[in-house]
């Protein structure tokens, strides 16, 4: 038996077998985690240290997090990056101004000039401290309600795709937490939101949602039309994370009584059968009750991942996680780990050194 290693190229195969697991021992990612979560407001949480860094670690955990009920509105939810960084700009103006008349009085005094190189040795740190500063606050793109395509895009790093909808309610976003390139997205208000982007060479498309309909409207229809018509971005590896307000299974999704779950139900189902899509925790779990909210009346499965049938081979395990995060919201997240596709025949260079 032959351990596949740089230093014995002999030992190595050119079967596709052993390319295959030199591919697996090699690659760092193979697979994406994905989480959604109902988060029920996350401006107030980042506001509390200790939930923020909950928060901040949980995110951290997953390559994908689909978040609902994000409430956060325009200009000042979402802007406060930016206020800050035009008052470190002014800070910084001051400082210069303040620079410039010590100059002046260090030239009529020796002493003062040794004094003004260590008050600017101390300078040079505090810019340093703000460069760190600003390199861990997020960089966060809106999503506008017409799709926005990018012809030649570049490879972001950690970015957050959000809705500017309203600081009380709704309102959806998506965090992307490894490098990849953005191809296309959009939104529809606070209702839902979705990206096309592709990672490590593979395509993507992930979707949050927040399903709760009105006497005057209901998304749902919005989202079939949108998931059948046929472009490229829903014809990829689609992903959709989401609190759709009703269960799927009256006898397996809920516990107690709730009335208000059957329209929503109808409406649901119905558009799983159009788009062709999958309940992935209950794919991996036939047979087992388990809760993503919990009221005074019920205990219901209102939180779910979608992802096509055709793709139901990519999944490697789905769980509703009911750990400490539950008292951070009133909605347990749902977690999905997906199976990243090797191209053999797309052999890594290492490999073709070999």
């Amino acid at each position: 038996m032959y351990f596949i290693s740089s230093r014995d190229p002999k030992a190595v195969s050119t079967s596709q077998t052993t390319k295959k697991i030199y591919l697996m021992m090699t690659s760092k990612n193979l697979v994406i985690k994905v989480l959604s979560w109902n988060i029920n407001g996350l401006k107030a949480k980042y506001n509390d240290e200790g939930k923020a860094r909950v928060l901040s670690k949980t995110f951290a955990k997953y390559d994908i997090v689909l978040l609902q009920e994000t409430h956060m509105g325009p200009k000042n939810d979402v802007k406060g990056n930016e206020a800050m960084e035009n008052e470190d700009e002014e800070e910084e103006e001051d400082e210069e101004e303040e620079e410039d008349e010590e100059d002046d009085d260090d030239e009529e005094d020796e002493d003062e000039d040794e004094e003004e190189d260590e008050d600017e040795e101390e300078e040079t740190d505090d810019e340093e401290e703000e460069t760190d500063d600003e390199d861990e606050k997020k960089k966060i793109v809106i999503l506008k309600n017409q799709p926005a395509i990018q012809d030649n895009p570049d490879i972001q790093e950690k970015i957050w795709y959000m809705t500017n909808f309203c600081s009380r309610r709704r309102g959806v976003a998506i965090i992307i937490n490894k490098k990849h390139k953005y191809l296309q997205g959009s939104c529809k208000d606070g209702d839902y939101a979705w990206v096309y982007v592709e990672i490590e060479g593979q395509m993507y498309t992930f979707m949050s949602v927040y399903y709760h309909p009105t006497e005057t409207a209901d998304p749902m229809d919005n989202l079939s039309s949108l998931l059948t018509d046929r472009s490229e971005a829903f014809q990829k590896i689609l992903v959709i994370g989401g609190d759709f307000n009703t269960t799927l299974n009256r006898k397996w999704d809920l516990k107690g009584k709730n009335k208000n779950h059957s329209k929503q139900r109808k409406r649901l189902q119905e558009f799983m059968s159009k788009v062709k899509l999958s309940d992935v925790w209950r794919e991996k779990h036939p047979r087992m009750r388990r809760y993503t909210h919990v009221s005074k009346k019920s205990e219901s499965r209102l939180d779910y991942v979608f992802i096509s049938k055709k793709d139901l081979g990519y999944v490697h395990s789905c769980k509703i996680d009911q750990t400490k995060t539950l008292k951070l919201s009133d909605h347990s997240p749902v977690a999905l780990t997906l199976k990243v596709d090797v191209d053999v025949e797309n052999l890594s260079k290492d490999f073709q050194r070999l």
